[in-house]
Protein backbone atom coordinates (compact mmCIF):
# COMPACT_ATOMS: atom_id res chain seq x y z
CA UNK A 1 0.00 0.00 0.00
CA UNK A 2 3.05 2.39 1.12
CA UNK A 3 4.50 1.51 -2.77
CA UNK A 4 1.41 2.99 -4.51
CA UNK A 5 0.61 5.96 -2.50
CA UNK A 6 4.56 6.84 -3.24
CA UNK A 7 3.95 5.96 -6.38
CA UNK A 8 1.20 8.16 -6.97
CA UNK A 9 3.03 10.77 -5.36
CA UNK A 10 5.78 10.63 -7.78
CA UNK A 11 3.40 10.43 -10.54
CA UNK A 12 1.38 13.65 -9.44
CA UNK A 13 4.30 15.92 -8.54
CA UNK A 14 6.81 14.85 -11.45
CA UNK A 15 5.90 17.79 -13.79
CA UNK A 16 6.34 20.20 -11.03
CA UNK A 17 9.86 19.40 -10.45
CA UNK A 18 11.08 18.87 -14.21
CA UNK A 19 13.38 21.91 -14.22
CA UNK A 20 14.89 20.72 -10.84
CA UNK A 21 18.54 18.93 -10.83
CA UNK A 22 17.66 16.32 -8.19
CA UNK A 23 21.07 14.62 -8.74
CA UNK A 24 23.11 17.23 -6.97
CA UNK A 25 23.95 16.49 -3.03
CA UNK A 26 27.51 15.10 -1.84
CA UNK A 27 28.41 11.81 -1.25
CA UNK A 28 28.10 12.30 2.03
CA UNK A 29 24.39 13.35 1.82
CA UNK A 30 23.54 10.40 -0.30
CA UNK A 31 25.96 8.17 2.48
CA UNK A 32 23.90 9.44 4.91
CA UNK A 33 20.58 9.00 2.70
CA UNK A 34 21.01 5.32 2.11
CA UNK A 35 22.00 4.31 6.10
CA UNK A 36 18.98 5.84 7.12
CA UNK A 37 16.80 3.98 4.46
CA UNK A 38 18.72 0.50 5.65
CA UNK A 39 18.58 1.54 8.95
CA UNK A 40 14.83 2.04 8.87
CA UNK A 41 14.23 -1.23 6.72
CA UNK A 42 16.13 -3.09 9.47
CA UNK A 43 14.02 -1.94 12.14
CA UNK A 44 11.39 -2.48 10.26
CA UNK A 45 12.48 -6.65 9.37
CA UNK A 46 13.62 -6.74 13.51
CA UNK A 47 9.85 -5.38 14.20
CA UNK A 48 8.60 -8.60 12.12
CA UNK A 49 10.31 -10.94 13.81
CA UNK A 50 8.50 -9.75 16.71
CA UNK A 51 10.78 -7.42 18.54
CA UNK A 52 10.09 -4.41 19.97
CA UNK A 53 10.66 -0.87 18.41
CA UNK A 54 12.97 0.30 21.05
CA UNK A 55 14.50 -3.06 21.24
CA UNK A 56 14.92 -3.20 17.06
CA UNK A 57 16.44 0.48 16.87
CA UNK A 58 18.81 -0.12 20.28
CA UNK A 59 20.29 -2.97 18.45
CA UNK A 60 20.53 -1.26 14.94
CA UNK A 61 22.49 1.71 16.43
CA UNK A 62 24.63 -0.68 17.93
CA UNK A 63 25.98 -2.53 14.81
CA UNK A 64 25.45 0.26 11.86
CA UNK A 65 28.48 1.29 12.07
CA UNK A 66 29.70 -2.13 11.45
CA UNK A 67 27.66 -3.17 8.51
CA UNK A 68 28.02 -2.54 5.09
CA UNK A 69 24.92 -3.65 3.79
CA UNK A 70 21.05 -4.07 4.71
CA UNK A 71 21.41 -8.12 5.15
CA UNK A 72 24.52 -6.90 7.89
CA UNK A 73 23.22 -4.88 9.55
CA UNK A 74 20.13 -7.40 10.22
CA UNK A 75 22.48 -10.07 10.74
CA UNK A 76 24.36 -8.14 13.39
CA UNK A 77 21.35 -6.95 15.37
CA UNK A 78 20.21 -10.58 15.36
CA UNK A 79 23.22 -11.21 16.95
CA UNK A 80 22.92 -8.25 19.24
CA UNK A 81 19.82 -9.14 20.22
CA UNK A 82 20.67 -12.81 21.03
CA UNK A 83 23.59 -12.13 23.62
CA UNK A 84 20.46 -10.29 25.86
Amino acid sequence: MVKKIAQRIILELKDKFKDVDLTQGTQDEEQISINSLDENEAIGALMALGYSKKEAYHAVSKVISQASSLEDIIKLSLKHLMKG
